[in-house]
């Protein structure tokens, strides 16, 4: 199912959010707890918290933390952002951002959850087996960390476009992009040496383009 639910209290957050969904389909929900009595499925909950707001992440069964939650906050204190995040939500983004950032940021939340749903990622000679989270070179186990592996699975996914830096930061890392990407080259430099990357044996490279973000390469098609 396509449909999206968002948990929003305020008119004039629900105007923004109509917006920044654009065509979408979506359920609107004004609190957790009429959500919490619906039995629907939802591909992600989008919450629209204030901090007037109580803390709405842990009121949601587990059934739907199955699901991607998004939360749009104006909070901005480490704490809270670090309770959210652990609760279950898996992306949190600030409302003082721009509609064209907040947009963009959700697209690409709503997409990596697409791509999470093809469970058997196949790209030779790498399988990533996004169940177990394992990933094999042929039938050699890779011994990676579960942010390398989902780095690594996030790039081979997108293996045919540029993924920037913003991108990986809140939809691997699920952290505002202003927490540094430093630790994004320090993963990929340790991805290379564990997956023999940029070598003809591999077949495939990381690729770092300067101002624009990573993207993976056929050293085949080279």
């Amino acid at each position: 199912m396509d449909e999206l639910a968002a948990v929003i209290r305020t008119k004039r957050d629900r105007d923004r959010v109509s917006r920044l969904l654009g065509l979408r389909n979506y359920r609107l929900f004004e609190r957790c707890e009429t959500l919490c009595t619906c039995n629907e499925k939802f591909k992600a909950i989008l919450i629209v918290h204030r901090g007037s707001h109580q803390t709405t992440i842990s009121r949601l069964p587990n059934a739907y933390l199955n699901s991607r939650i998004i939360v749009l906050s104006d909070r901005t204190d480490e704490k809270f952002i670090v309770d959210t995040l652990y609760a279950g939500a898996c992306h949190y983004f600030y409302t003082h951002d721009s509609d064209r950032v907040l947009k963009a940021r959700i697209d690409a939340a709503l997409r990596h959850r697409l791509l999470s749903e093809d469970r058997i990622l196949d790209v030779e000679p790498y399988v990533f087996n996004a169940d177990i989270r394992a990933a094999y070179c042929g039938e050699q186990h890779l011994d990676l960390s579960p942010r390398e592996f989902a780095l690594a699975h996030y790039l081979f996914s997108n293996r045919s476009r540029v993924v920037s830096d913003v991108e990986l930061m809140t939809s691997v890392w699920t952290l505002p992009p202003s927490s540094g990407t430093r630790r994004i080259s320090t993963v990929v430099c340790s991805l290379k040496k564990k997956m023999g990357l940029n070598t003809q044996q591999s077949r495939w490279e990381v690729v770092r383009l300067r101002t624009q973000g990573y993207q993976v390469h056929s050293l085949s098609a080279s």
